[in-house]
């Protein structure tokens, strides 16, 4: 027996910020909560004791109901039954219950003994009792039996040892039951099509040749199928069904065939009771043989119902065409005279079906029959398991395999010895072959879960997509291979697969949690309101937690709080969820309950609530690209540490590299390279290098590649970039290489020499994004003509990374603020109003500016008024906002606060230094003017100091010119 257990993997999100680009490389920014996952996962192997007793008690009551009926039978009839029980009862082996301590037969013969003596007292002495009171005394014998094992037998579970050696009893009941059956499906259409035919002859026998044919024709393809002649499986219809059909008409045939068994007993009531109990008995075997996974014995039953019904439907057709093709043309209902042949006898018919089962069971190689040993060892096998005795369990599952051709259930008990016992490559080989003789879900997902245990992901997914294609409604599957495929960027296969697993009872909380943990961890666009529908009565940790952790990427405030009875003690599950609740909202904590937590929870190393949710804001803002907000939150934090490293500085200089402010960024390196090694070491050398700061970054990549450190690639890349002296040893690289030296030593080379390289790149990819590098240059330059031809070189869909996409956009909006185009504006706008989340404000500047144009001012103001504490990094924007204000709405104080807030955040960006002194003069304030240039004099070159110094005092000279 086996059922499904919850397993709960956690795993860590950089939730509200994800990453910056440095040309390409990708970097993420860390800031974990830890997602749950929910799979499911086969539970240990064990032994259904409950449809083990369930079944033997059936049976046992069925077997006596048979017996109490065979003693009203004749007296030859009785004595053959009487031969029959006692081979039952043998079947037992009653001596293996050790009753009284014996292990010899004589429980057996005492047993035999109450049971014989009451039934010929019944039979010869008691003619007049009915059968419901013989079936009582029968019961009432099978109770004191019952009574005797219990008190009496020196075995562990007996009535277990019962049914594990008579397993075979069941399997013989139901083979002759089914082939009871192997005339009833052809005759069922026979009656059918008799009945309410049209009275026309040639339709009828048409229909009955054509249902008939189809029929026939179906089993022939199951047949193939099922011994793989073919692999193509045409008919969807388990053998259990075509057996359940068969015995609904064979009710009504096994009565109309009285006059066959008259002999025995009439069909009212006996013939119908025999029928019935031998249903009761066949049904309740192969539900049995299902639930305990003994398939060696479901195949058996499978593998009869086809045959038979294939061999006797056949003969069944021929002897009704040969007997009754006259009578059908006609018209006449011959179902009425079915059993009156004249020519083809019926006991021909019978014997013909006979020898075509036989033929099909030889042509299987008689695989029935082996399989019939596998089962019995299959059960012997459980038993033991169960009782502990593994080794004899293991070597009768691998009998099973031998007698069996392999068996699922054999295989897949082996895999589970192996796994036991540490051998995991015996464990996969055993797996392989349950699943290539049998599939069923829990193999696959045994099977899936052993490479996700060994980081083998595309084995994993291609073992779930496996199992979902055989059982493309299991639960625990679908809901399994939506959490594989949400570990890649496939998220709407992902989540299809969740939502159907969501439909089912035992996946539905799982897929749940799995379908939130997709949401938090790609960071999937999700309304508030949608979430409500997974908080309810049903919801539990695993999807609170989920919740939480969108919660704290939204920045949404929930009720969630602390629940944990720290006397019952606490689990991963509760470790998890409480550690995100602690970043979620510090300050809803208790402080007595989060003393007694920390005490659990040894990981959780959060000093301030306060700061930690402050910490979470900062992130957000970044995340949105609000430079303003986010650093005005983290500089004070980074400032507050006095041991001169923190988490902060580390993603502070990480969001001034997201912002393109690299000089920035290398302070906080240089701050604290000491404290990280190595870890940063490359993020630290780029900055460098985007800071034209070439001799430093080598000397720090220099430092990892003398260390006994494993040296990246990349560090030998950036090296090598580095050492590089002629623009032939350029033109030598490959196109990875060349685009690398033109991201971060283009400026070095003139523009002749930059487009040199890019057009000497074969790969068109790489050309664009070094395409993109050129166009900044030039607009920052602000070399406008140089920058529409290279717009007009570039497709913005061939790019190699999605990021050099936006890059090129914001670059292009920059180009058409120049421009001063209102319908290239407004055609932007429209076009890429899909990307406006990740072009940031310079799509908000866009927009303002076209809503200038349009006279729209009042929604201008709202557009430019956020523009102004939107993102110091976007100069223009800050330019803009500021000039609106000072310009359009004279409101110069306005104008310089927010120059004046942007230089805060950004104090080396030249021309935001430009704009504020320009403001400042503007205001009479040339002193902070002044402060400016003295500030810009440690920053800039010489040539480019030089003219800021002349920009400024030009400025006031002017400024006081007008004032006079």
């Amino acid at each position: 027996m086996l059922d499904w257990e919850t397993q709960t993997i956690s795993t860590p999100i950089r939730i509200l910020y994800d990453r910056y680009y440095s040309g390409l490389f990708e970097f993420p920014i860390f800031a974990d909560n830890q997602v749950m996952n929910k799979i499911l996962v086969p539970g240990e192997l064990s032994y259904n004791t409950l449809a083990s007793y369930a079944f033997l008690l059936v049976f046992f009551a069925a077997v006596l109901f048979l017996y109490a009926l065979a003693t009203t039978l004749s007296r030859f009839y009785f004595i053959i039954a009487s031969v029959f029980f006692a081979l039952i009862l043998v079947s037992f082996r009653f001596e293996n219950l050790l009753i009284f301590g014996f292990y010899g037969k004589e429980a057996y013969a005492g047993i035999l003994l109450l049971f014989f003596g009451s039934a010929y007292y019944l039979h010869s002495f008691r003619e007049e009792v009915g059968i419901a009171h013989r079936y009582i005394t029968f019961l009432c014998i099978g109770f004191l039996v019952a009574l005797l094992i219990v008190f009496f037998s020196q075995v562990e579970s007996p009535f277990l040892y019962l049914i594990t050696y008579n397993i075979v009893s069941p399997l013989i009941f139901s083979v002759i039951f089914i082939l009871m059956l192997g005339f009833e499906v052809v005759r069922g259409f026979l009656q059918i099509i008799s009945q309410t035919g049209s009275g026309e002859g040639k339709n009828n026998l048409f229909h009955f040749m054509f249902i008939s044919i189809i029929y026939l024709l179906v089993l022939v393809f199951i047949f193939l199928y099922n011994q793989n002649y073919i692999s193509w499986k045409l008919i969807f219809v388990d053998a259990v069904w075509i057996l359940l059909v068969a015995a609904i008409f064979g009710f009504w045939g096994f009565r109309n065939k009285e006059e066959i068994y008259s002999y025995l007993f009439q069909f009212r009531p006996v013939g119908a009771y025999v029928y019935l109990t031998l249903a009761i008995i066949c049904f309740s075997s192969f539900a049995f043989f299902f639930v305990t996974a003994n398939d060696p014995y479901v195949e058996i039953l499978e593998d009869v119902v086809i045959m038979s019904q294939l061999s006797f439907g056949f003969l069944f057709f021929i002897y009704v065409i040969a007997n009754f093709f006259p009578a059908m043309m006609e018209g006449h209902p011959v179902h009425k005279v079915i059993y009156n042949p004249k020519f083809m006898p019926y006991f021909s018919a019978k014997m013909g079906a006979f020898v075509g089962f036989a033929a099909l069971f030889f042509v299987m190689n008689m695989a029935p029959y082996y399989r019939a040993f596998s089962g019995y060892y299959i059960s012997l096998a459980q038993l033991f398991k169960l009782e502990g005795k593994n080794l004899l369990a293991e070597e009768y599952f691998k009998l099973s395999n031998v007698y069996g051709q392999q068996t699922h259930m054999g295989n897949y008990a082996l895999a589970e010895v192996a796994e036991n016992n540490g051998d995991n490559l015996e464990r996969d080989k055993y797996l392989a072959r349950a699943i290539n003789v049998h599939p069923t879900e829990f193999a696959y997902a045994k099977f899936a879960n052993t490479y996700y245990n060994k980081s083998k992901y595309f084995d994993e997914v291609f073992t779930l997509k496996n199992g979902v294609n055989q059982f493309p409604e299991s639960g625990p599957l679908n809901n399994n291979l939506g959490f594989a495929l949400s570990r890649t960027s496939i998220v709407d296969t992902a989540l299809f697969y969740l939502d159907k697993a969501s439909m089912k009872g035992i996946s539905k909380i799982p897929a749940q949690t799995n379908t939130l943990a997709i949401y938090a961890s790609k960071r999937l666009p999700v309304k508030r309101d949608s979430l409500v529908q997974f908080i309810n009565e049903e919801a539990d940790i695993g999807i609170l937690n989920n919740l939480m952790v969108i919660s704290n990427f939204n920045q949404w405030k929930t009720n969630i709080d602390m629940d944990v009875n720290f006397e019952v003690g606490i689990s991963m599950d509760d470790l998890i969820f409480n550690y995100n609740l602690l970043f979620h909202d510090p300050l809803k904590a208790d402080s007595t309950a989060w003393k007694d937590f920390r005490d659990f929870y040894q990981k959780a190393a959060i000093t301030s609530f306060q700061t930690e949710m402050d910490y979470a804001f900062a992130l957000a803002y970044a995340k949105s690209n609000r430079s303003i907000a986010a650093l005005r939150i983290l500089k004070p934090l980074s400032d507050r540490d006095n041991f001169g490293y923190s988490k902060y500085d580390i993603l502070l200089a990480q969001i001034y590299m997201k912002f393109g402010s690299p000089k920035q960024a290398v302070e906080k390196f240089d701050q604290t390279a000491r404290f990280y090694g190595f870890e940063m070491s490359i993020q630290h050398a780029l900055a460098l290098m985007e800071a034209e700061k070439f001799e430093e970054a080598e000397s720090v990549l220099k430092g990892w590649e003398e260390s006994d450190q494993e040296v990246p690639d990349i560090v030998h890349e950036l090296l090598a970039l580095l050492r590089i002296k002629t623009i032939d040893e350029i033109l030598n690289l490959n196109d990875y290489s060349k685009y690398n030296y033109q991201r971060y030593r283009g400026t070095q080379l003139s523009l002749n020499q930059h487009e040199g390289i890019i057009i000497s790149m074969e790969d068109e990819g790489f050309q664009y994004a070094a395409y993109v590098d050129l166009l900044k240059r030039l607009i920052k330059e602000e070399n406008y003509p140089e920058a529409r031809d290279i717009i007009q070189k570039i497709n913005p869909n061939s790019f190699i990374n999605p990021h050099l996409r936006i890059r090129y956009l914001q670059l292009l909006a920059r180009y058409y603020l120049y421009e001063d185009h209102y319908e290239n504006m407004e055609q932007f706008l429209e076009r890429y109003e899909g990307d406006k989340n990740e072009l940031g404000a310079v799509y908000n500047l866009l927009m303002a500016q076209k809503l200038e144009k349009d006279g729209a001012y009042d929604r201008a103001k709202v557009v430019y008024d956020e523009l102004g504490t939107y993102d110091a990094f976007c100069e223009e924007c800050i330019i803009n906002s500021a000039n609106f204000f000072a310009e359009m709405r004279s409101d110069e104080l306005k104008g310089y606060n927010i120059l004046l807030s942007a230089i805060e955040i950004n104090p080396y960006s030249l021309k935001l230094n430009k704009a504020y002194a320009q403001s400042a003069i503007g205001l009479g304030l040339e002193n902070y003017a002044i402060d400016v240039l003295a500030k810009m004099s440690e920053v800039l070159d010489g040539d480019d100091y030089q003219k800021f110094e002349e920009f400024v005092y030009t400025t006031i000279d002017k400024n006081r010119s007008e004032w006079e």
